[in-house]
């Protein structure tokens, strides 16, 4: 993909997460959705918007993934963006400073970029297939410690309750052979931390 438009999609998560920095704690339009405890905001529709609006103008007929309910099909069309747009919408919604924005970009059904932005953290961080991985384009590396020096990130699938039951006992034996663990509510900033060997 050109270097121009992965430009443009960075400035674009990048206004996105201004959004987010933002937001009105008193006026979030809380919904439920399907799980336990599984919210969205009206933040995270107003920022799916955006983000699909701008990202069919930088590549137009592109196929879009939305998680908020949110699926264009152009039928086999060489792009296809997959965006979480409020990463972290619990912890966003209690005013938790820890959310992210994601963009993955596909083609030909392979992915070849991801765009992630922690706008409470000014942290971009981007990676295109075969040319390595950035956070604010400085490379970086995943860490060469041992488990046993490591600190282990765990998501938890905290909406349904025969997952949360098995991905916290697996949280329990990994954490026993680690030296600690950290959960952050946000799948994309674990991962992210993960990348950068924090």
């Amino acid at each position: 993909m050109e270097q121009k438009k992965i430009d443009e999609i960075k400035k674009l998560v990048i206004e996105c997460g201004n959004i987010i920095v933002k937001a009105n704690p008193n006026e979030l339009g809380i919904q439920k959705k399907e799980g336990n405890n599984n919210i969205v905001t009206k933040y995270d529709v107003l920022i799916q918007e955006k983000l699909k609006k701008e990202l069919l103008r930088i590549i137009p007929n592109a196929d879009f993934i939305g998680e908020e309910n949110d699926y264009i099909n152009y039928q086999n069309k060489e792009y296809r963006f997959i965006v979480d747009p409020i990463d972290g919408t619990t912890n966003f919604s209690r005013n938790i400073k820890m959310s992210a924005i994601s963009v993955g970009i596909l083609k030909d059904e392979e992915v070849i970029a991801g765009i992630c932005y922690i706008p409470y953290t000014n942290e971009l961080y981007e990676a295109q297939k075969g040319k390595g991985a950035y956070l604010n384009g400085k490379e970086i590396h995943v860490s060469k410690k041992q488990l046993k020096d490591g600190i282990v990130l765990s998501g938890c699938a905290p909406y349904y309750d025969e997952l949360r039951k098995e991905s916290l006992e697996i949280l329990r034996k990994l954490a026993s052979v680690s030296s600690d663990f950290r959960r952050f509510g946000s799948a994309v900033i674990e991962i992210c931390s993960i990348a950068s060997g924090k």
